[in-house]
């Protein structure tokens, strides 16, 4: 056989006939397989942990969460001078909040499970004041368990600052 027999044989329509079913079959499955892709991605978190961290960190060259971080601050700095007690417990709880999910743009989810864990994993040469903030933080979770927990402004401003520093060594405000 030579070589144009066997193109004339593989294009010829009897075999097209027979084989009609075979590619259908295959259109379909390679149809579902890129449905359950489709599906896996948006369901689950690799897309998020593994694409658009660094799609953010590119566009925006800031860290993941970054901006969300920064949109709290501006909110409690523009407020902190008329904050009561419960005011600033409120603040410090959100900026830790906020703030955690900046460490989660420094620090993959998947080294890491909490949020202590990422503070650990930094060094100072990364946030400069790394241990105040492990304070602070102890501060905040010690502000959530206990809503009685005495703050005064003196010390709640102590804690904002910290943050505001943390926050200004990442450049996100």
């Amino acid at each position: 056989m030579s070589f144009e027999e066997i193109i004339n044989f593989l294009l010829s329509p009897e075999l097209q006939q027979k084989l009609f079913w075979l590619k259908s079959l295959c259109f379909f499955i390679s149809f579902l397989c890129f449905a359950f892709l489709v599906f896996f991605l948006l369901k689950t978190r690799w897309l998020k942990l593994f694409i658009l961290f660094d799609l953010e960190n590119f566009l925006f060259l800031k860290v993941y969460g970054g901006r969300g971080a920064a949109r709290c601050w501006r909110k409690i700095s523009k407020k902190m001078n008329r904050f009561s007690e419960k005011d600033f417990k409120k603040a410090i709880l959100a900026i830790d909040k906020a703030f955690g999910k900046v460490l989660v743009g420094l620090v993959p989810l998947a080294q890491t499970k909490t949020f202590e864990d990422r503070l650990n994993t930094l060094t100072e040469a990364t946030i400069p004041n790394i241990k105040e903030l492990r304070k602070v933080h102890q501060l905040a979770r010690e502000i959530a368990k206990n809503p009685n927990y005495q703050l005064t402004k003196e010390e709640g401003k102590k804690i904002l600052a910290e943050y505001e520093k943390a926050l200004k060594e990442l450049e996100i405000i």
